[in-house]
C-alpha cells in the first residue's frame, strides 16, 4: 500500500489479521471511530509488516498498533492524538505507539508529538505514554525502539509492564511529557521538562 489516505472510517482506519509479508509506505490514517479502535492496527496473527512514513492523526485510541503479532516495523512514523472517546463496552487505555502482547517488534525513528488536548480525551482507562509497551499476561519479549522521539505529549514518554521481556529503548527523546518509564533496558535517553502524573 503506498500513499493511500485513510478518512474517518466506521472502525479502525486500516485493520490487518492473520497476515504477512506486507508494507505500508508514506500512507496516512486519520479519525478512526470511537471505542476500541485504532488508526493503523496490526492485530492477531500478523507477521512481517512495515509501516514506514506513515502519519496518524485524530481520533483513535492508538495512532499505531502491533497485538498479537510478530515482527512489525514502524519506521519513520508520526503520530499524533488529537481526541479520543475510548469508551466501548469498557473504557480503553489510550496511547500513541502499543506494541501490545507482540514480540521481536521494531519502532524506529518514530515520532509521536503535541497530543496534549486532555479536555478532548474522554472515556479512557489510564494514560499509557507516546511508546507504550505490554505483556498483560500473553508473551511479549525482544521489542525495540531506536531513535524515537515524543514531544510535547501529555500521555506520556515510555512506559511497559513489568512482565515485558528483552524491551529495548535506545537513543530516545522523551521532552515535555510526563515520564512513565517502568523496569526496562533504557540507553542514552533525553528527557525534558518531565513531571511526574499519577495515572
Amino acid at each position: 500500500f503506498e500513499g493511500i489516505v485513510w478518512r474517518r472510517p466506521l472502525e479502525s482506519a486500516v485493520f490487518m489479521a492473520y497476515t504477512g509479508c506486507a508494507k505500508f509506505l508514506r500512507c496516512g490514517a486519520y479519525d478512526a471511530a470511537n471505542g476500541n479502535n485504532v488508526n493503523f492496527a496490526m492485530g492477531r496473527g500478523c507477521d512481517t509488516i512495515l509501516l514506514e512514513g506513515c502519519s496518524a492523526w485524530g481520533s483513535g485510541r492508538y495512532k499505531f498498533l502491533a497485538y498479537l503479532s510478530s515482527r512489525i516495523i514502524f519506521r519513520q512514523c508520526v503520530g499524533r492524538l488529537d481526541r479520543v472517546n475510548a469508551f466501548s463496552s469498557r473504557n480503553e487505555p489510550i496511547a500513541i505507539y502499543a506494541i501490545y502482547h507482540s514480540s521481536d517488534c521494531l519502532a524506529q525513528n518514530c515520532v509521536a508529538i503535541d497530543s496534549d488536548q486532555t479536555a478532548a480525551y474522554t472515556n479512557y482507562d489510564g494514560l499509557w505514554g507516546s511508546f507504550y509497551t505490554i505483556s498483560n499476561g500473553e508473551p511479549c519479549d525482544s521489542n525495540q525502539w531506536l531513535s524515537c522521539v515524543a514531544l510535547n505529549v501529555a500521555l506520556g514518554g515510555l512506559f511497559t509492564d513489568t512482565a515485558v521481556a528483552n524491551a529495548v529503548f535506545r537513543n530516545c527523546i522523551a521532552w515535555d511529557c510526563y515520564w512513565s518509564a517502568s523496569d526496562t533496558a533504557v540507553r542514552h535517553l533525553i528527557r525534558g521538562h518531565n513531571t511526574l502524573l499519577d495515572r
